[in-house]
């Protein structure tokens, strides 16, 4: 049947959130290098792009979906996270190569985005990288990088129509109005843990172990 209205819960999300299963998988595995596990797009940019547009609509995406500010620290051996509240990060580097030769460019360009990917730290409160190429000519180059705790290949699509629709909507000096927030990754996390730990799984859980 179809639900009516929607039921998440649509400010700011900030504060402890609980691990989910496959981050304890991925954390307690030990990983050299929890940071360095994200995923990246590099798009082709047609126009001239509004910068100030542009850092705009990205403040919004990180303000509107809360699991782009997860911050995580291992405590003693623990793993803990939480949502950073808006504190009105940064996110946005701007390179301009429009004197570089093409070959120039694409070197640039390659170093770059291995320094922004590397860059990603889980504790800072903000899993989301941007690098905007300026190649001149009316072209350029977008990089996100997003780590993969906040990411996955159908969350993409959301976040770029959020991306897009807010930059359209700054550009044009319009209100900034995103779609309504859907079950927040800590309500989710949550759900899952009373899941696991309630009576209809004691029976599965007995059998397998």
């Amino acid at each position: 049947r179809r639900a009516g209205g929607v039921q998440a819960e649509q400010g700011e999300v900030s504060g402890p959130v609980e691990l989910t299963p496959v981050q304890h998988w991925f954390l307690d595995d030990g990983p050299v290098a929890p940071h360095h596990f994200n995923q990246s797009l590099l798009l082709e940019v047609h126009g001239a792009i509004d910068v100030g547009a542009l850092e705009g609509a990205l403040a919004a995406v990180v303000r509107h979906h809360d699991a782009l500010r997860l911050r995580l620290r291992e405590r003693d051996g623990v793993w803990q996270q939480e949502n950073a509240p808006v504190a009105g990060q940064r996110c946005l580097r701007v390179i301009d190569l429009s004197g570089e030769r093409v070959e120039e460019q694409a070197v640039a360009i390659e170093r770059i985005c291995v320094e922004a990917q590397a860059s990603v730290e889980l504790g800072s409160g903000l899993l989301l990288r941007a690098v905007y190429f300026d190649l001149g000519e009316r072209s350029g180059r977008l990089l996100l990088v997003i780590h993969h705790f906040a990411v996955d290949g159908v969350s993409w699509r959301i976040l770029l129509e959020d991306l897009y629709l807010a930059y359209e909507q700054r550009r044009a000096g319009q209100p900034l109005a995103l779609p309504a927030k859907t079950t927040s990754l800590r309500e989710w996390a949550a759900r899952l843990q009373d899941y696991a730990r309630g009576e209809s799984l004691a029976g599965p859980a007995e059998y397998w172990q």
